[in-house]
Order: C-alpha cells, then structure tokens, then sequence
C-alpha cells in the first residue's frame, strides 16, 4: 500500500515545528547566561556589592562584612539590632530575655576568629619582646576607631587582647575562651591597674592578690554566646565592656577562679577610685550591685571623691558578684562628658558568672533572709583621723613597724607573753601603732576577724530569741 502523502507532510511539519522550538529554547538559554555573566560584572552577588546602600550613619558596607561577624544575621546592616531583642514576657518578672547569637556565634570559644596579628602580640607580651603598657601608650589612637555601633550591637575592629604576665596582677578567668579582646583604651586601663595593684600590694602577704577578668568581648566583638546558644551577654560586642570581680587582697591563700560575693570596702573603693582616674580612659559608667553602693557610701561619705564618682555608679540587678564597667574611647573625666550609651542597661544574660561560695555566708541565719553583707571596714574619715594620731605620736616608731595584715595578732601575742623583753614588748608596741598608719585598704583585713566575730555573736543572739519565741 503506498504511503499516504498528505500525512508524511503533516508529520514532518511537526517534527520540523518541534526542532525550532529546542533551537530558540537552547537560545534563549544560552542568552539567559549570557546576561547573567554580564551582569555579575557590575553586580557580584555577595554583601559588597555598590548596590547595597549602608544606613545612614553606619560604616562603609564593605568594611562592616570584613569586621563584623554578625553583619550576614543583622540583614547586611553594621547595626541593625531589631533582632537581638525580644519584649519582656510575664512569666520572667519584666526580665528581657534575649534571642540566639547568630548560629556561626554559638560556640564556647572564640580563638579561631583572631588574626595573625593578635596572635604574635599575645606571644611577644607574654615572652617579653613588648611591653604592653609602653606598646598601647605609643599605639593608641593610630589605628582609628575600634568599637563601632552600640554596646549591645557593635563589633570590634584589630582588638588588642589583655594578656596577664609577670609584671601586672592580673588573671583572666578563662584565657581559653578567647573574650579578653578589647579596644586600646581598655586594654590600657586594665594594664595599667593591674601594675597599680602590684606597686601597692608589693608585700610577701599579698603577692597572690589578683584583679579577676571575666569578658570583655570577642576578638571581632559581636554576641557572645552561652549556654543553649542564648546571649551570654546583652552588651560586651564591642570592646569597651568588661567584667571583673571584686578585689579581694586575702585571696592569697587560693587564687580566686571565679566571681565571689566577698566584698572589701575599703580595698575596692581604692580600686574604683584608681579606675576613675587611669591616664588611658575616661569611665561611663560602672555597674554593681546597691547593696555594695550602700556599703561604699557609709564608708566614704565623707572622702571628697565620693560625691564626685557617685553618679556613675549604677546598680543593675545581676551584679552581686562582680563589677561591670564600660569605658570611652580615651582618655577623660568620669562620665565621658555624659555619653548616651552609659544609659544603656545592662546585661542579665545567663552565663553572667559562676557564683562561688563566700565564707560570710556561713555566718547567715538559717531561718532569715540571705543577705550579701559586706566585710565591714571602719569609715574612711576615722581611719584617717587614726593615721594622723599615731604619725603625730611617735613618727620614728612607726618606721620601725612591720607593715602586716597579722600586725594586731603579732602584737597582742607579743604584749601577752609573760616572759617577753622589753625590746620585745617595744618591737609590739611599734607594730600596733604601725597597723594603724597603713592605707585604709591595707588594714581592712585586720579588723575583719572583729567583724566576723560581732557578726556571729548577733546570728546567735537572733537564734536563741527565735528559739525562745517558739
């Protein structure tokens, strides 16, 4: 049977028809790419293209993806915070919670984000090539600005890590965790009080004394994350927040490893009053628990820098263990000429510190409400007034004293020996009079034994009305 012309036409049409349409989609293709490769010459996809404008105010775009690790999770802006924060639900107490860090942020350690730079510094400062001090004073200001954005959304750019070494007194909590970068004027002032604490607490009692560093931020800032990935801390990003505990002159015996609520008045107001004045930058703000400002406050109501450091001193709930203290970007007066961020409140986040136990709460009634007492110091004034006296009285015996924190045990154990000589009893003499000249923050730890004591007579006096009341 001969095939049928009109359906072979037909069906070649077809197949003909079919054909043109693969050509022009193979075309349009192959112009789709085409365009494609010529546009990503003028528009790379990625966060430094020139056709994603920066917010008004912030860093170029590009300096912010090279800086900031968060800059991709912030939506490609240096500063964006909307979403880092959440409102306050009824079931925290009015508490703000936070939101994740960025899931490249929720690790324990921040090592691997140091440059080659902070390496070799860390290296030299601790083998004795440089002098952290003398390097900082030369350096400061050189590189530029180094915290940018916020205390609660910045980043940190060429942050100088604080490295504890035989000539400061200073211990980081945990060196491991790469958060002891900050920016130059921190990193200053925590120097230079670390060297402060050394000069002045030279004695062989005193030589384990340290200044306790917990956070300061990571070594590009940003969020620091605890545990399940929440913020540790609401600030801390940008290199001009720090942690550090209470100075206790009596952790000789044990090297404090964490945050305790042991607090010496006298030791720690001489502290606050140094920072305040360190040479490298100006405080905003410190924050610390009320209970310890009324504490400061009895004792130095009287000193006539109280009135002066009062105001930025702040309480923030969370901070009985431990003072937070945030600086500008040099040096200054306290306050940095009422700097807007100072206001800013402070994280409650919850790797906020460890809580060791403190002895004096031991001495605590069982039935009562804790409290975090404090170690009791007489006021400033009288302790002046004493030094005066006894300088006054005999100044050539004074020279003779041996200046310790176990002067008054050495003394009545030397005026209660019967069998002493008299240049015995003279040598006891001279050191009681020498214990009462010493620095107020000096002798702090010999009336602590006095006020341990009057504090355990009152716990069992209230124990035993309680035990006649029922």
């Amino acid at each position: 049977m001969a095939p049928n012309p009109t359906r072979t036409t037909a069906f070649r049409r077809r197949i003909l028809v079919a054909l043109s349409a693969l050509s022009l989609a193979g075309f349009s293709a192959t112009s789709a790419r085409a365009t494609e490769e010529a546009d990503s010459e003028f528009q790379p996809p990625s966060p430094l293209s020139e056709y994603l404008p920066a917010a008004p105010g912030e860093p170029p775009v590009d300096f912010c993806s090279e800086w900031n690790p968060e800059f991709g999770y912030r939506g490609y802006r240096c500063c964006s915070n909307t979403i880092t924060r959440s409102m306050a639900s009824a079931r925290s107490r009015g508490r703000r919670r936070m939101n994740s860090c960025a899931p490249n942020r929720i690790k324990y350690q921040f090592c691997d984000e140091r440059t080659a730079a902070q390496k070799e510094y860390v290296d030299n400062v601790k083998s004795g090539k440089v002098d952290a001090l003398e390097n900082i004073a030369k350096t400061m200001g050189s590189k530029g600005g180094q915290a940018f954005c916020g205390p609660s959304n910045g980043f940190l750019v060429e942050g100088r890590p604080l490295v504890p070494t035989a000539a400061n007194r200073i211990e980081i909590r945990n060196e491991a965790r790469c958060s002891n970068f900050g920016t130059d004027p921190m990193i200053g002032a925590m120097e230079w009080m670390g060297r402060e604490i050394k000069k002045e607490y030279h004695e062989p009692e005193f030589d384990q004394a340290r200044l306790i560093v917990g956070d300061i931020s990571a070594p590009r800032g940003g969020c620091i994350a605890g545990r399940a990935g929440r913020r540790a801390h609401k600030s801390h990003t940008g290199g001009t927040d720090i942690d550090f505990a209470y100075f206790n002159p009596y952790a000789g015996h044990a090297p404090e490893e964490r945050f305790t609520r042991t607090f010496y008045v006298a030791s720690n107001w001489w502290m606050l009053k140094k920072l305040f004045k360190n040479p490298f930058a100006c405080v905003k703000v410190v924050f610390v628990d009320k209970s310890h400002i009324r504490a400061l406050e009895r004792y130095a109501k009287t000193d006539p820098e109280w009135s002066k450091l009062r105001p930025y001193l702040r309480h923030i709930r969370g901070h009985r263990d431990h003072f937070h203290m945030r600086v500008g970007s040099g040096p200054g007066a306290p306050g940095c000429a009422s700097d807007p961020d100072m206001e800013e409140a402070e994280d409650l986040g919850d790797e906020e510190g460890t809580v060791a136990k403190n002895p004096a709460e031991d001495l605590q009634d069982e039935g009562g409400d804790a409290t975090d007492e404090v170690v009791g110091a007489p006021s400033f004034a009288s302790l002046e007034d004493a030094a005066k006296n006894a300088e006054e009285v005999d100044p050539p015996i004074r020279k003779k004293g041996v200046a310790s924190v176990i002067a008054p045990a050495t003394a009545q154990a030397a005026t209660d020996e019967s069998t002493a000589t008299g240049a015995d009893r003279s040598l006891a003499s001279g050191v009681d009079i020498a214990q009462t000249t010493l620095p107020p923050h000096k002798l702090e730890p010999a009336i602590t034994q006095k006020y341990a004591e009057k504090r355990r007579r009152r716990t069992a006096s209230h124990r035993t009305k309680r035990k006649h009341r029922r």
